[in-house]
């Protein structure tokens, strides 16, 4: 935590995020300090929650920082100025949906949609002649599966097995039948699966939020969520017919299914 505290203090003081080329893809002008913003902005709200002694500082930082940018055509914008690049296989702009997992893509509407909208661009664009890198195609997975989109997510499964994005060795190639050694997918492509099948969040898992139609049944265990949690679950006809949840030491948790919240007690395995 002193890391974050003395880290903020240079960027946010001056109220604009750090930058550079290890901040900017592909040595650009993205907007990837949003992504530090963000990022930066669930950490102090954590401090204000914890009162650390500093909270109006913290609440003053916070107050300062960006909102997500939206485009025109209603898209969560790549670019300072609202453009979205669909053919890049960068996708910077929906990191709060596959990397930190911003709450507020569960609560606010809009952005939700907006965000949902960037992945079917992005999915349009790589899939129509655009860079089909394995690591683009995994973010966008993930992002799709985080957001409710389960077919576009199940997509990107599909497109990375059909247009030969491993290699005889099972390991991935950043481009479809390439030669550059690359284990984004190999580290990816599970993550899509699992994030279809569960999404956890301090306090809560919900179980199968995003299950694709080719998975109407099925079972699967040993899916972590965070806090520790190992889950189990099986499934029928698109519902949850039976589950799990362990931890090391007993730990009530609420765990969503079929619509409905349950608040349940983890136990030893």
């Amino acid at each position: 935590m002193p890391f974050v505290q003395g880290a903020t203090i240079a960027p946010l003081g001056r109220h604009k995020p750090c930058g550079g080329p290890r901040n900017l893809p592909n040595n650009r002008r993205r907007p990837s300090g949003y992504i530090q913003a963000w990022g930066i902005s669930l950490v102090l709200a954590k401090l204000i929650a914890a009162g650390d002694g500093e909270s109006a500082r913290w609440q003053a930082l916070l107050t300062k920082l960006p909102p997500y940018p939206v485009s025109a055509n209603g898209e969560l914008a790549e670019w300072p100025d609202g453009r979205l690049d669909p053919g890049h296989r960068h996708h910077s702009q929906l990191y709060p949906c596959y990397q930190s997992f911003d709450p507020l893509f569960e609560t606010d509407a809009a952005l939700r949609k907006a965000a949902q909208a960037s992945v079917r661009a992005k999915i349009a664009g790589s899939d129509g002649g655009g860079e089909q890198s394995s690591f683009g195609r995994v973010q966008c997975g993930v992002a799709a599966a985080y957001l409710g989109m389960a077919e576009e997510a199940y997509g990107r499964l599909q497109v990375m097995a059909v247009q030969h994005s491993m290699t005889p060795s099972l390991i991935t190639s950043h481009e479809p039948n390439g030669d550059i050694f690359n284990t984004d997918g190999n580290g990816g492509i599970p993550q899509i699966a699992n994030t279809l099948l569960l999404i956890s969040r301090p306090g809560q898992i919900d179980l199968l939020p995003a299950l694709p139609k080719d998975w109407p049944s099925g079972k699967v265990t040993g899916l972590r969520a965070r806090r520790n949690f190992t889950v189990d679950i099986e499934w029928k006809e698109g519902k949850v017919t039976s589950y799990h949840v362990t931890s090391p030491e007993p730990s009530k948790v609420k765990v969503s299914v079929n619509g409905e919240v349950k608040t349940v007690t983890a136990e030893k395995p």
